[in-house]
């Protein structure tokens, strides 16, 4: 298991700019997990959001409280009765499975849940065991210090949207799922290690390099999980010009990186984005 060296210092994570008369949008991205106490804050970050007008996220905060989630997570996250994850998965990628969760989740209850959400949480528990914390990701952090500010918080997607459209990739897909989020032939702390540091730098290229070298060789995963969201998103996007004002759009930072991102596709519509 790899233990957690992402330096404290770093140039800092991209941020990006574009606007018209009377609005101003700034986008960043997020890591949804990180060690405690990392440094990755710029320095102007709390005049940023109590200046803004509105801040968006891949869901707003009511959408991410568990009593929103863990039904959602139930519902589509199981299999029907009679299913089985060795069945889809094959009996080897199951024990391997059942070896990385360390017997803190049941083999029975493994046995009973979709591929996506099996890999998640095995995923999860790793990074955990490794040092991170999902309390003290960017987007919690972010929705701590709008709702301190009291800056109101939208989302792109609703949970169910998102959970949903995990449980929808069956087949050949499920397990192309599985196997890119959890690949049980690499260490999760290390992989993840890589990811942040690549993320602090700033530097979208290697950002992109990093995500098409963890996912590209799965392209229905990569159309489900990026592209098809990141297209919703741009359009989305667009609209919210048609509100004065400043504001947040901070996502994860894959969709942010490389050809059909958000940025991406936001150029590609004719827009003006500079780095902020």
């Amino acid at each position: 298991m790899c233990l957690i060296s992402v330096p404290v210092q770093a140039d800092g994570p991209a941020w990006w700019r574009m606007s018209d008369e009377d609005t101003t949008i700034l986008i960043t991205g997020t890591v949804h997990i990180l060690p405690q106490g990392l440094d990755w804050q710029r320095d102007d970050l709390s005049t940023i959001i109590e200046n803004a007008t509105l801040m968006i996220q891949e869901f707003d905060d009511e959408q991410g409280q568990p009593a929103v989630i863990l039904p959602l997570t139930m519902k589509y996250g199981m299999l029907p009765a009679g299913g089985s994850l060795t069945a889809i998965i094959g009996e080897e990628r199951f024990n391997r499975l059942v070896k990385a969760t360390e017997g803190k989740v049941p083999a029975i209850v493994l046995d009973r849940m979709r591929p996506w959400l099996a890999a998640t949480t095995a995923s999860v528990m790793e990074l955990v065991q490794a040092g991170y914390d999902p309390e003290s990701g960017v987007d919690k952090i972010l929705q701590g210090m709008a709702q301190a500010a009291g800056v109101p918080i939208e989302g792109f997607e609703t949970a169910e949207e998102q959970i949903k459209m995990l449980a929808s990739m069956e087949g050949e897909d499920a397990v192309a799922l599985f196997q890119a989020t959890s690949d049980q032939d690499v260490d999760a702390g290390a992989e993840m290690e890589k990811l942040v540091s690549v993320w602090l730098s700033g530097d979208m290229e290697a950002l992109a390099a990093t995500t098409m070298e963890e996912m590209g060789q799965y392209p229905a995963v990569m159309e489900t999980l990026l592209y098809a969201r990141n297209r919703n998103w741009a359009s989305q996007t667009e609209k919210l010009l048609d509100r004065p004002g400043t504001i947040v759009i901070a996502v994860g930072a894959a969709h942010l990186a490389g050809e059909q991102s958000l940025i991406d596709l936001l150029q590609s519509r004719g827009y003006s984005i500079e780095r902020y």
